[in-house]
């Protein structure tokens, strides 16, 4: 929709704004609301720059979340205390502001100015206010006519922000719905996938809830297809530092020569197309958790630099001389012998000890076996949803095969095998048939075969595992099925099936 041009009187540039308004309350994208507020804003107040400042409530710092004007894009990002500046103190006191010099006020600070090369006369500033909740700053910069902003364009501005502050606020907390509900599924799908019958999936799990709410550096360790992401985003997804960034950096796929600068960030000119200041992936994860995955194929010359993150809680941006301070946890994993990397004098020793406060060994798939028909009912149902198949069990002969077959790629072959099916299949029963060679011909296990099952049938397999579950649980039916992730109606009625008691048991 095209709004009206912005100049003309007090009533034309209102009008503009109440319409603007109205489409800041009809969107739900918290990017696209504050471009609009802050395009507006500067169009009526025929400004040459103006920030968008939010309240990052975990840190009580003020961020510059969308910023216009030549240096605009620079001033992205940037961070500062309540109090401190113009509109620092804007969003400390509740109070607009006009400052028609900012050369002769005492609280004008420059800081930005100095990193971004802008050249800042005059300030606009207003509070954005919810609920007399103060959520950020609205502010404008230097008249484009060089007159100073007036009384007239504060109440405009003041009463244009009271609206755009209803609509950040409401695309916020869409935006924070949309993440809670992406979080829950993301925990489901972690508690399905972690929790499992075999002892050794239970014994992870006791890990991962200890380590969760305690700030110490953890290494995940096992081969690829284990489950490592899955394990790390548990972890900061049940830790305090659940609604702070999860950052991942996969070690083995970064580009040669670029891992400072991916890293910790670089300052404009430092390099050949470092054409502006750029965070790194340290500070985008400030106060969340950064996870280094495949951490054994860092470069020894970038392992002192990680040492130092570690611990001091510093870093530099590339082409910079002073250091920042992140706060972050860190989890790392690989799938190498480290202490052998050690003694081949691969990976630093200093650095080693530093990850490797709390180890988690997460076993191969072919060591948790009976973790294999929950997996696959698991997949069966996640890809029948997602690719709309109807697939309703899998043959006790392929479910034979799945169990005696070794696995080398573990949880994410058996994820891709089942995904595959439901494709090709689409419907009805998986027989041995639909299996690929390899998994259909049963490659011996070698060393790690698994143990033989007395009852090979599915129904053989299944009914052991809820025996097994039920002892665990010493009787309780709620936490069986807990422990098998099916409801307790079905519990009961396969227990009926297998005759495995009719209590009711606990609640």
């Amino acid at each position: 929709m095209l709004l009206p041009a912005a100049e003309g009187g007090i009533e034309r540039r209102m009008a503009t704004l109440m319409e603007v308004a109205r489409l800041l309350n009809s969107s739900r994208v918290p990017e696209e609301v504050l471009r609009l507020t802050l395009e507006w804003a500067t169009r009526v107040m025929d400004a040459e720059a103006g920030s968008v400042i939010l309240l990052d409530k975990p840190s009580d710092e003020l961020v510059i979340k969308v910023a216009t004007g030549p240096k605009g894009q620079e001033a992205q990002g940037k961070r500062f205390r309540k109090g401190e500046g113009i509109a620092g103190w804007v969003a400390e006191t509740g109070e607009p502001r006009i400052v028609p010099d900012v050369r002769r006020n005492e609280r004008f600070f420059d800081g930005i100015d100095r990193t971004t090369g802008f050249r800042t006369h005059s300030i606009l500033a207003v509070p954005l206010r919810v609920k007399d909740e103060t959520i950020g700053v609205l502010e404008v910069l230097n008249k484009r006519d060089g007159r100073c902003f007036d009384d007239e364009d504060l109440r405009l501005f003041a009463a244009f922000a009271d609206l755009a502050a209803v609509g950040i606020d409401n695309a916020g907390a869409y935006e924070e719905m949309r993440t809670e509900n992406r979080r829950l599924r993301m925990r489901l799908d972690l508690e399905r996938l972690i929790l499992g019958p075999s002892p050794a999936t239970r014994e992870v799990t006791r890990q991962i809830e200890r380590v969760a709410r305690r700030e110490v550096t953890v290494l995940l360790r096992g081969e690829t297809g284990t489950g490592k992401e899955l394990v790390a985003r548990a972890i900061h997804d049940w830790s305090p530092r659940r609604d702070r960034p999860f950052v991942t950096v996969d070690c083995g796929a970064m580009s040669e020569g670029l891992w400072e600068s991916e890293l910790f960030g670089h300052k404009r000119g430092a390099f050949t197309g470092a054409v502006q200041d750029r965070e790194g992936l340290f500070e985008a994860a400030h106060g969340g958790t950064i996870f280094l995955d495949e951490v054994g194929n860092t470069p020894l010359e970038l392992q002192v630099r990680l040492l130092r993150v570690l611990q001091e809680g510093e870093i530099r941006r590339v082409g910079e001389t002073h250091v920042r301070k992140v706060d972050v946890r860190l989890i790392a994993a690989t799938n190498q012998d480290l202490e052998r990397a050690v003694k081949e004098e691969d990976f630093r020793e200093d650095l080693f000890f530093r990850l490797n406060v709390v180890p988690i060994l997460l076993p191969p798939l072919r060591e948790r076996v009976d973790d294999i028909p929950f997996l696959v009912n698991y997949f069966i149902e996640k890809y029948n949803q997602e690719l709309v198949g109807r697939v309703e069990e899998v043959s006790s002969e392929a479910m034979q095969a799945l169990l005696t077959y070794p696995w080398p790629g573990n949880i994410r072959e058996l994820e891709n095998v089942i995904k595959r099916i439901i494709v090709l299949v689409g419907e009805g029963s998986i027989r041995p048939e639909h299996l690929p060679p390899e998994v259909r011909q049963g490659a011996p296990a070698g060393p790690g075969e698994p143990p033989p099952i007395a009852d090979n049938t599915l129904e053989g397999v299944e009914r052991a595992q809820i025996a097994r579950a039920l002892r665990e649980a010493k009787g309780n039916q709620s936490r069986a099925a807990r422990l098998l992730g099916i409801s307790r109606e079905k519990l009961r009625y396969r227990m009926r099936k297998y005759g495995l008691g009719t209590g009711r048991g606990g609640a």
